[in-house]
């Protein structure tokens, strides 16, 4: 039987904020964007409200990137920057993985990370994917 893509909404569906969505293949789990919303009026005591992130505690070694397809508020990423270091290096890997037996040559030449509607950010390949080695040795 052929694997299934499973697209997990963990919040922000049928509402505005809170947006978080896993796309599940295999051994596999993306993160589409990690949102928050702030408290209706009756929600007394409550400052943030945020996705339900039990399903991916729960998965967390299938975990392999995460990405932002927007941000509004800086909060809303619960991701340190060694865990999206990590999530790049194995985004780096599969896509090395990935390479077709007739490609010849340089197979990555540039990344360009970028948020939406911001500049694009040039980021060297290899340097990175030292920088994450390093912090594993």
């Amino acid at each position: 039987m052929t694997e299934k893509l499973r697209v997990i909404p963990l919040g922000g569906l049928g509402e505005i904020g809170r947006n978080m969505m896993l796309l599940e293949y295999g051994d596999d789990i993306i993160v589409v964007d990690v949102g928050l919303m702030f408290p209706e009026e009756e929600m007394l005591g409550v400052d943030l409200v945020i996705p339900d992130f039990s399903y991916l505690r729960d998965h967390k070694a299938k975990l392999r990137a995460s990405s932002m397809t927007h941000r509004h508020e800086a909060p809303g990423n619960p991701f340190t920057a060694e865990q999206l270091a990590d999530n790049y290096a194995a985004a780096l890997d599969e896509i090395v993985r990935l390479k077709p037996s007739s490609s010849k040559g340089r197979y990555i030449k540039k990344i360009v990370v970028s948020s939406t509607m911001g500049p694009g950010v040039p980021i060297d390949p290899s340097r990175i994917r030292d920088e994450a080695a390093a912090d594993q040795g």
